[in-house]
């Protein structure tokens, strides 16, 4: 009997033994499957970002595929009608893998243009769903402020404005800005003088009593006709030689008409101005002065950037700081772009 309750006492206790091991081992194959899935929930968060930052901060990747969709939007050219842009990644490996889909669309947020990423990966069957907002310009652009001047910025906004003179100094000239057939660049060191006049366009010849179509003509400091052409949009880059500070000379003294343009003035020199001149776009003056020689106040629609001896009055202007075509223009120079990521929300 004594031997028979022993066996029965073995036999349960065995059980007992095995019970425990089936259940230690259940609970160290739910934590290994719990630690695994963190694990994996982290890499997808981590893969996420990462394409994320490399969007943002990799000069080649932003460059290649957003900086486009920003100057679409920017210049208002081919606009997807719900506002939202898909990337395709598909000629790069890297970012396409473990990509699922990814978008843009932009969203004005405190008066600064925000480009919003909507970005979703797959890693080991466990989705990742990120949103950036991102404010995509030099803030300096976006203050409001119809003039800049060193003397009107507080030191973090001065250095900005330094770094973006002297960067405009190095690539200006060189830079690639995806001009339309409607938009004229012209790079010189040497005086530059704009007059317009009148065209008729049945025989072709000047006629100034014409007022069919406006003719805007590019003359160099010798008074030889550089260009001449209907359309007003123009990008003028004129930097100083090592001899002489240049100027770009604006019309003609005593002349009643309003010369119009739109575009980017980059000068490194003076800008004279010596009739009714009414302007849309970017005036940037790098060392150097403006000069007006009319009694009518020059109309100034977007921005003057103004880095010289002599700071420019204000109530010698009509000025209208203009957000839309700031940023317009901007997609003309380099260096007005400057993608900051400001808040990121996930989601899983």
């Amino acid at each position: 009997m004594r031997e028979g309750s022993i066996s029965i006492i073995s036999i349960f206790m065995f059980l007992i033994i095995i019970m425990l091991s089936m259940f230690t081992i259940y609970i160290y194959t739910i934590q290994y499957s719990i630690t695994a899935s963190s694990i994996d929930n982290i890499q997808s968060n981590n893969i996420t970002e990462n394409k994320l930052n490399e969007m943002i901060y990799d000069k080649e990747c932003f460059d290649e595929y957003l900086l486009p969709i920003i100057i679409q939007k920017c210049r208002g050219n081919r606009v997807p009608s719900n506002g939202i842009w898909k990337i395709d990644f598909k000629n790069n490996p890297n970012m396409s893998n473990n990509l699922i889909e990814s978008y843009v669309e932009f969203e004005d947020i405190d008066n600064r243009l925000n480009m919003i990423l909507d970005i979703r990966t797959e890693y080991n069957n466990i989705e990742a769903n990120l949103k950036a907002w991102v404010p995509v310009m030099k803030e300096i652009f976006e203050l409001e402020q119809p003039i800049l001047t060193q003397s009107k910025l507080d030191f973090e906004y001065n250095q900005s404005f330094l770094e973006l003179m002297k960067l405009l100094e190095k690539e200006i000239w060189e830079h690639d800005c995806s001009p339309t057939s409607s938009v004229r660049k012209f790079n010189s060191d040497k005086d530059m003088i704009i007059i317009m006049d009148r065209i008729d366009t049945s025989h072709n010849m000047i006629n100034p009593l014409n007022d069919k179509k406006e003719l805007l003509q590019i003359y160099n400091d010798n008074l030889k006709e550089l260009h001449r052409f209907t359309t007003n949009i123009m990008l003028i880059n004129l930097k100083s030689n090592e001899e002489n500070k240049s100027a770009l000379i604006i019309g003609e003294e005593y002349s009643p008409r309003n010369l119009k343009m739109q575009g980017v003035l980059y000068i490194e020199g003076d800008l004279v101005i010596n009739q009714k001149f009414e302007f849309n776009g970017l005036i940037i003056i790098n060392n150097g002065n403006i000069i007006i020689n009319t009694y009518e106040k020059p109309t100034i629609n977007g921005m003057i950037l103004h880095k010289g001896d002599l700071e420019p009055n204000e109530q010698d202007y009509n000025l209208n700081y203009d957000s839309n075509l700031v940023r317009w223009f901007c997609t003309y120079i380099p260096g007005a772009f400057n993608p900051e990521i400001q808040l990121i929300k996930k989601y899983w």
